[in-house]
């Protein structure tokens, strides 16, 4: 008896070590399977985001400046009534007035004569320590944020001063290329700082120029104008300095009463 104990007890053994070997083996397996697999490509591996919206220009028309005039003298610019709102292109401003002033002698000689011209009363400004000279400025405005502009400004008087032959003509020391940005917006006084840089979005030279020494005729002269294919924003202003009526020969001038207008006009050959 105790025999076959010792027998079936080995016999058993065996069998539990055979089978215990195969389980042992199907559980290696599944616990392999079930290890995550390192993943070196993302999957997916992009994405996107809509952007939306639209961009439109500045509200009403964008800032109506004061001009610089006003901080040199009491109402000697004129801001040009736009249409009531949403203009984004006009001229903004220019001088109210041209004056020579009263009782102003003609020279007794047959060379050149340059009179100063001074605001509406004629007379040099009390804020300017410098009496020999006064500065005017004219602007003109287009926030269309565009590149197919080209705009010219010109001036001519309206009518001759005496005879047309005798060439007089009202000059100006204006420097080529000086238009600035006013940034002003038209509630606070103007400031020095309110005149900047332009945009010159490519950084290749300014989008509007100008001439140097400015001379208005009966004739339409070039007073500033945009550069096609540039970015325009802004209201473009000229300083107009040492404003001065020019008579070639006073010798033949007679004694008169001055009466008649610059007329500015802008036009747009891009459409």
């Amino acid at each position: 008896m105790k025999k076959h104990i010792a027998l079936f007890g080995t016999t058993l053994l065996l069998g539990s070590l055979l089978g215990g070997t195969g389980v042992l083996a199907q559980e290696e397996s599944d616990v392999s399977e079930e290890q995550p697999i390192e993943q070196t490509t993302p999957k997916p591996d992009h994405a996107t985001t809509k952007v939306q919206g639209t961009l439109e220009l500045s509200e009403n028309g964008g800032y109506n400046p004061n001009s610089p005039s006003d901080s040199l003298h009491t109402n000697n610019f004129e801001r040009v009534n736009l249409p009531t709102t949403n203009s984004y292109f006009g001229i903004a401003y220019q001088p109210k007035t041209f004056n020579i002033g009263n009782g102003v002698k003609l020279a007794d000689t047959n060379e050149e004569q340059n009179i100063v011209m001074y605001g509406p009363t004629g007379v040099a400004s009390n804020t300017k320590s410098d009496t020999k000279s006064e500065d005017f400025h004219v602007a003109v405005k287009d926030k269309t944020r565009s590149e197919k502009r080209q705009w010219t400004l010109n001036a001519k008087l309206d009518s001759a001063i005496d005879q047309a032959d005798l060439g007089i003509s009202i000059k100006t020391g204006t420097t080529v290329n000086s238009v600035k940005r006013n940034i002003n917006n038209g509630t606070d006084a103007f400031k020095s700082t309110d005149l900047i840089e332009q945009v010159k979005k490519d950084n290749n030279g300014d989008e509007v120029t100008n001439k140097a020494d400015i001379t208005i005729t009966t004739t339409d002269t070039d007073v500033m104008k945009a550069v096609g294919g540039k970015f325009v924003n802004g209201v473009y202003d000229l300083k107009l300095p040492q404003v001065e009526l020019h008579i070639p020969d006073a010798s033949k001038v007679k004694a008169q009463q001055l009466d008649t207008n610059v007329t500015w006009t802008l036009t747009n050959a891009a459409q």
